[in-house]
């Protein structure tokens, strides 16, 4: 008999082809071959209760008793936040409301297993179920720049809490782990998280999407992401002058949501680059393959990042990426020969950059190819999820 696994997320898709949190579904999916798996994620006002998609049963919990307030999705937690300090009250409040459903849950399904994704506030609240007798072992998935973030006092008491209650840690890229080992000395291991290599093929081409765009002999450079300050918006957008003296056939697709973007539509509309912008909103997961195939560069500047699944889309579609020199890349050494950087996200070193690549822009054949042989090596979901099973099973 399988064990039942509980995810615990903040972050998951809404409905079953929208763009938020794809991953997470596809690893929920991905798990369904050892486990019995169930999803718990936030609610809003449009999502409902209980949902079974393909076979993996979502929950969704309140974000309040009361108000209609949403605390998680759109620029995500922090992001949202940021954007109105006063949400920053609802944090208890959400924390508590996930408890009381996590607990729900495991008493209803016999759960026998949770697995927290992000340190905040998914690893907080299930380490202080523990700290009140909570018997059932969990593995937290750390995702991203989370960690960092949450390196000052007060909160670096709740991070290195959130990680020491844990059973077991796992990390999204190389350079978490050996992060996390400084807080957690055992269990602690590498688990990148996969992409669907079918649905992000280098030989395909949305030709239909190329002309609706009239991107014809265009020069495409993508960004993929939320419109937020650490994500280097500001400073793409205000590298595409120089890039378009130079390359007046330069387009740059923007793809997402964020409390910038009207920010960065009025910057467009006052150096006149309207027609060499196009912001498509958000997306639905399930085109993203539609518009790498019709890109030349995925362009992610981001100050604080995991290791964005954009990229490794990119990299399977044979797309060249260029991104800041996060720790998360530097620790994969084979990724500096598929992987464009810029040492520090300003505009004029990303122009420079962006401008070298696009004049060279046919001619790194070589590199792509490495890049798809790097996802297929690295990010194939069969193979993560039975190095999953395996760390569940030594607990």
């Amino acid at each position: 008999m399988k064990q039942k696994l509980l995810i615990s997320t903040s972050g998951f898709p809404l409905y079953e082809n929208d763009g938020e949190s794809q991953f997470m579904l596809e690893y929920a999916k991905s798990l369904g071959s050892d486990f019995d798996v169930f999803v718990l994620a936030p609610k809003t006002k449009d999502s409902k209760v209980h949902e079974i998609w393909d076979g993996i049963n979502v929950f969704r919990h309140k974000q309040s008793p009361i108000f209609n307030i949403q605390l998680a999705y759109k620029s995500g937690i922090m992001g949202n936040i940021k954007r109105n300090p006063l949400l920053v009250l609802m944090v208890p409040i959400f924390i508590l409301m996930q408890i009381a459903a996590t607990y729900k849950l495991v008493k209803k399904l016999n759960i026998d297993l949770i697995n927290a994704h992000w340190i905040f506030p998914q690893g907080l609240s299930t380490g202080m179920m523990k700290l009140f007798g909570f018997k059932i072992p969990y593995i937290l998935t750390v995702h991203s720049g989370t960690f960092w973030h949450f390196g000052k006092f007060p909160y670096k008491i709740l991070r290195d809490f959130s990680l020491k209650k844990a059973s077991a840690v796992t990390c999204v890229s190389k350079a978490l782990q050996r992060a996390v080992l400084h807080v957690k000395k055992n269990n602690v291991f590498h688990l990148p998280l996969g992409i669907n290599l079918k649905l992000f093929d280098p030989n395909y081409k949305n030709h239909q999407l190329v002309k609706e765009l009239e991107l014809e002999n265009k020069k495409v450079i993508t960004f993929v992401g939320t419109m937020v300050d650490t994500k280097g918006v500001n400073q793409l957008i205000r590298a595409l002058p120089d890039i378009v003296s130079t390359f007046p056939e330069s387009i740059l697709l923007m793809i997402g949501e964020g409390k910038n973007l009207n920010q960065l539509k009025q910057y467009t509309h006052s150096n006149n680059l309207q027609s060499h912008v196009i912001f498509t909103g958000k997306i639905e997961h399930s085109k993203i393959p539609d518009f790498l195939s019709v890109s030349h560069l995925l362009c992610i500047p981001s100050l604080m990042e995991g290791f964005p699944m954009v990229v490794k889309e990119a990299m399977a579609s044979e797309v060249l990426v260029l991104a800041s020199k996060l720790p998360v890349f530097k620790s994969e050494p084979e990724l500096e020969k598929v992987i464009f950087y810029v040492p520090k996200v300003e505009e004029r070193l990303l122009s420079e950059k962006i401008i070298e690549i696009i004049t060279n822009i046919d001619g790194f054949n070589e590199r792509k190819k490495m890049g798809r042989k790097f996802i297929e090596d690295n990010a194939n979901w069969k193979d993560l999820a039975q190095q999953f099973k395996v760390i569940s099973e030594n607990l």
